[in-house]
């Protein structure tokens, strides 16, 4: 009788493993699967995001050929294929696949989408081309904290100096004012929202307790939804025309493509002229205003509109080319002389 007891309790423990072993294992499969899910679902929100962008990206390239907006589209192509492709390997690799400087290569391809800006800032002819060495020479400076953690201290945790995470501040800073003014204003804040969450562990006086859970989550994948939702609302700004007479659509075209930067340093220039012609307006941020009563400018004596026009031509040549001014001011290129 003992051993017939015995042998039932054997059973029974045996039992109860074979049953904890089966639920073990649908429960790790269960969890695979949902980890399969998981990246799946990540990866395609990827995709959904970068394709429209990337589109979008890449037909504009019409627009601009001829400005020396080329240089700044082309540094937010290649930054936006690095951030996009490491966001895809974020979404498809489990945190601990990952390689050990991983971070570090995110943090290189963030700073990346910083230097369309810089690139922005040396958009004037003739020096627009030698100025893309200033912004790789930039880029490398931002990243160079992160090169040394890839080559030399891999596996060391990526930190900056507290001088570097305020100049990242102040070049995101910078994004907003150059253009929050404009009718990108939507799409820069997007933007600008965008490359923060990129570089949130780097940035000062930010802390990851404020955010919501599911951007903590993924936060590759949560920046790239917003910059890619930037483009389309740049897109969709940049399909608006403008309001106004034909100079007033020159300027306001020019002041939303290159910013606050060098609208400025144009509105001083034609307003300097106008001032040494004794012309009765001068350019502002909103157009071509009357000195008197501020009033829209409107049909302009030949003796006026044809030196304003070559002056408009000699400042834009810098940066447009002669087509793009004759598009907005509805006159023929040749025309100009």
């Amino acid at each position: 009788m003992m051993q017939l007891g015995q042998f039932a309790t054997s059973r029974r423990s045996l039992r109860s493993a074979v049953l904890s072993s089966i639920l073990g294992n649908m429960d790790l499969a269960a969890l695979a699967t949902n980890d399969n899910q998981t990246a799946y679902v990540a990866a395609t929100v990827v995709f959904a995001a970068t394709l429209p962008a990337a589109v979008i990206l890449l037909r504009s390239f019409h627009a601009l050929r001829g400005t020396t907006l080329v240089i700044p589209w082309a540094w937010a192509l290649g930054s936006g294929a690095l951030v996009a492709t490491t966001c895809l390997f974020a979404a498809l690799t489990p945190p601990s696949l990952r390689p050990s400087s991983f971070a570090a290569i995110q943090f290189v391809a963030a700073c990346g989408t910083l230097c369309p800006l810089v690139a922005l800032i040396g958009a004037k002819r003739p020096q627009h081309s030698a100025w893309s060495f200033v912004v790789l020479s930039l880029w490398g400076v931002l990243a160079l904290p992160a090169a040394e953690v890839i080559f030399l201290q891999p596996g060391q945790r990526l930190e900056i100096n507290a001088f570097r995470s305020w100049f990242l501040v102040g070049l995101l800073f910078a994004e907003v004012i150059n253009f929050v003014a404009t009718r990108y204003t939507i799409a820069t804040l997007l933007l600008v929202s965008g490359q923060a969450i990129w570089l949130l562990d780097y940035l000062p006086l930010i802390s990851r307790t404020l955010l919501p859970v599911w951007l903590i989550a993924q936060p590759e994948i949560a920046g790239l939804a917003l910059v890619a939702c930037s483009i389309v609302a740049a897109w969709l700004a940049a399909s608006r025309q403008p309001v106004g007479g034909a100079y007033d659509r020159l300027w306001f075209d020019f002041r939303d493509s290159f910013g606050l930067f060098w609208a400025l340093r144009l509105s001083e220039r034609v307003s300097a002229v106008a001032l040494q012609e004794n012309w009765n307006f001068d350019l502002g941020w909103n157009g071509f205003r009357t000195k008197t009563d501020f009033a829209p400018l409107g049909e302009l004596p030949t003796e006026i509109d044809r030196p304003l026009q070559h002056n408009l031509q000699g400042l834009l040549r810098r940066f447009v080319s002669p087509e793009w001014i004759a598009a907005r001011l509805n006159r023929s290129t040749t025309a100009k002389e």
